[in-house]
């Protein structure tokens, strides 16, 4: 006797499970990159390159070329205007990738940070 006489009803029950492993393959299928910390050399962290990307030219449109430069929170607030919104809707996970980003600019020297209280960047 079979299980299910509607397939209907076991397509529904393996709904989950599909969308589970489709979530997964997707998130093993973007491509990646390397962000570095100037903070802690030997931390490297695997990001998404898409959502990199975009951050890397949000903040480099939002730093001033000198010093003074701008406040890490003036530049969470600046970038949400040049962010994707499909990326990053509602500006949700910016603070996070903007932080990622800026540690990384810095070990790759294209931002300074300034020694002011509180710290300010500005493009190298």
């Amino acid at each position: 006797m079979p299980l299910f006489t509607d397939w209907r009803a076991a397509f529904a029950l393996l709904q989950p499970i599909q969308n589970q492993i489709e979530w997964y393959s997707f998130l093993m299928t973007q491509e990646k990159i390397t962000a570095e910390n100037i903070n802690a050399p030997d931390q490297l962290v695997q990001v998404r390159a898409d959502k990199y990307q975009d951050m890397h030219n949000a903040i480099l449109k939002a730093l001033p070329d000198s010093a003074p430069g701008s406040t890490f929170n003036e530049i969470v607030e600046t970038v949400k205007i040049h962010l994707s919104p499909k990326l990053f809707p509602d500006g949700k996970s910016s603070g996070w990738w903007a932080k990622t980003v800026q540690l990384d600019l810095e070990a790759k020297a294209q931002i300074i940070r300034s020694n002011t209280k509180p710290l300010r960047f500005y493009r190298a």
